[in-house]
């Protein structure tokens, strides 16, 4: 005799769950597909993207307008670039610009370069962030 289970576990619902929770926090939730390629609100150019290139531009402009558009378009290439084919040692340098902000040099009025740091997110003001949770992200 075959004992049947009480209740058959669907991942989907343990998704949900969590999507519902984010929603619950303030963030913004996607679909992947939706979000994909060849989805119908587009955000990616091609499936190796996996960075939303257009929202990476535009949370650096809000965070940082103290500094000028080479400076922050210079702290999106540093981000959209990779500089290592070791995942660990990607995922710790893409930390360090989370945590400690990415180096940068700006020009001054005078002439001079100086450094300086462009902010990914804002600790201070978290409402300032573009919060988003994707489900079903296909790469």
């Amino acid at each position: 005799m075959m004992l049947r289970p009480l209740l058959t576990f669907h991942e989907s619902v343990v998704e949900e769950a969590a999507l519902g929770y984010f929603r619950e926090l303030g963030y913004e939730t996607k679909f992947g597909p939706d979000i994909a390629p060849d989805g119908n609100a587009k955000e990616r150019e091609n499936w190796n993207d996996v960075i939303l290139e257009g929202r990476l531009k535009t949370a650096i402009d809000r965070l940082n307008s103290h500094l000028s558009a080479d400076a922050r378009a210079d702290a999106v290439r540093k981000v959209l670039r990779s500089e290592s084919s070791s995942l660990v040692q990607s995922n710790r340098r893409f930390h360090d610009f989370l945590a400690n902000g990415i180096d940068i040099e700006t020009r001054r009025k005078e002439g001079r370069i100086a450094g300086d740091k462009a902010w990914l997110v804002d600790f201070e003001h978290p409402e300032n962030n573009d919060w988003l949770v994707v489900n079903q992200f296909a790469v």
